[in-house]
């Protein structure tokens, strides 16, 4: 069990920011006044698309986290799942996903949050990610050995 605890805990993480914490509302409050600072002559617009933009890439990246976590933990307590095959590739992807879902439905409960399938997506692209750079590294690391 002690295996899952970083994947578990970080769920918790995500669980927080899909609280009013953060929302739009509040991690504006802190991306904007720092874009500002970047780009003082930023137009409204802009700056609304930046923070967009950032808020999706924030989606990718705690999912691309989760997925490389889940797949550690199956490393840690399944032997089949020491190689990411294309078969533990997809259940940890599943894994990730069913998350996402959950996730979204979460925010449909949240005071100026909503779940979109579109987040479920971002996130699924975000579990692709983490999976290929653990594959990646895998790679990486095999040759490394080899050598």
């Amino acid at each position: 069990m002690r295996a899952w605890a970083p994947a578990v805990i970080w769920m918790g993480v995500i669980f927080f920011f899909s609280t009013d914490i953060g929302g739009g509302e509040h991690t504006g409050r802190f991306i904007a006044p720092f874009i500002r600072w970047l780009r003082p002559d930023i137009a409204p617009a802009d700056l609304e698309a930046v923070q967009f933009t950032i808020r999706k890439v924030a989606h990718v990246t705690e999912y691309a986290i989760l997925a490389m976590l889940i797949a550690s933990a199956r490393r840690g307590t399944d032997t089949a799942a020491r190689r990411l095959t294309p078969r533990e590739a997809l259940i940890v992807l599943t894994l990730t996903t069913f998350y996402a879902i959950t996730d979204e439905i979460h925010q449909t409960f949240v005071s100026g949050r909503m779940g979109t399938v579109t987040d479920v997506l971002i996130d699924a692209v975000g579990g692709t990610v983490g999976l290929l750079a653990l594959l990646l590294s895998d790679r990486l690391l095999r040759k490394k050995d080899v050598a």
